[in-house]
């Protein structure tokens, strides 16, 4: 375990850089997340778009990662559920392996990180 990554609670917690992870899940169907949902998010669309609705009362600081791995075409939509993300009430990822680390700065989420 390195310096950056200092384990809480049973070591399936971490705040590396003030990014907080909570696990990992594989989505391949529409969802809704909730405060203690996984944070990070590996995406296969190959079944077909769909949409990851955020939570509706996000804490300030909340960071989810989203990673579309099967290349597949089609669409993953991520619905700000009432809060915008960058200024829009979604966020397409609508080619394969794009990567988005969104954060909730209590008004909005952001963009902080990701592949085009």
């Amino acid at each position: 375990m390195s310096a950056i990554q200092q384990p809480l609670n049973d070591g399936e917690v971490y705040k590396p850089s003030g990014i907080e992870f909570v696990g990992d899940v594989l989505r391949t169907s529409a969802v809704t997340l909730a405060s203690n949902s996984a944070r990070f998010n590996r995406l296969d669309a190959s079944g077909g778009a769909f949409t990851i609705t955020l939570p509706a009362v996000p804490y300030n600081s909340m960071t989810f990662v989203f990673s579309e791995e099967a290349n597949s075409g089609n669409a993953v939509t991520i619905d700000g559920n009432g809060k915008n993300i960058n200024g829009a009430a979604t966020l397409s990822m609508a080619t394969g392996y794009k990567q988005r680390t969104i954060r909730y700065n209590g008004t909005q989420w952001i963009v902080i990180a990701g592949l085009l």
